[in-house]
């Protein structure tokens, strides 16, 4: 004869015990969604990595320029210029778009918005950087070794292509600044209260 499971004891719904397990419950889908975003924001990095390793596997210069480098990553956005336009020819012929493809179209404008406002890709004037990244091993947690900096460019502006660079250091140091001004700012308003 198999054994009976014991019971569960009930508990009281608004008892302390039944909100620490609402608590842990809630904790852990936090934990597994932080590293969904985490492992999604690794994925979006890393291909500009790789495609940036590709392109410049064989080339023999050490080190680029900020204009070249945002040249490359044009083309990094570039490369699914004819999807896109298969998909906005489907739409002109009012065929409906595919969930995936929908999709799709969404991620393809997202790389060239990010570099229109600030795509995060690796430092190429640096020589270390760039041959670190030619001799890359594919290896995602490597990628975190390289020296990232923030690029911006503007292929339409009046200028004809503005390219913009910013280190990511300089843009952690700006929040914390922010973040200064805005403590000093509550310093005031209590002591005016006083």
């Amino acid at each position: 004869m198999p054994k009976s499971q014991p019971k569960k004891k009930a508990m009281h719904p608004r008892s302390r015990r039944v909100k620490q397990v609402v608590r842990k419950k809630i904790h852990a889908q936090h934990k597994v969604k932080n590293k969904h975003d985490a492992a999604r924001d690794r994925a979006a990095e890393s291909t500009v990595v790789v495609f940036l390793r590709d392109l410049l596997k064989d080339d023999l210069q050490k080190t680029y320029t900020k204009r070249q480098a945002c040249n490359f990553l044009q083309q990094f956005v570039d490369r699914h210029a004819n999807k896109l336009k298969l998909l906005d020819d489907k739409r002109q012929a009012k065929k409906y778009l595919s969930t995936t493809e929908l999709l799709q179209e969404i991620e393809y404008k997202k790389e060239a918005y990010e570099l229109k406002n600030g795509l995060l890709a690796p430092d190429l004037s640096n020589v270390e950087n760039v041959f670190r990244l030619k001799n890359w091993n594919g290896d995602l947690r490597q990628s975190k070794s390289f020296k990232m900096k923030i690029y911006t460019y503007d292929k339409d502006s009046d200028r004809g292509g503005e390219v913009e660079v910013q280190s990511v250091c300089e843009v952690q140091d700006n929040e914390e600044e922010d973040d200064d001004d805005e403590s000093d700012n509550e310093e005031e308003d209590k002591e005016l209260r006083i």
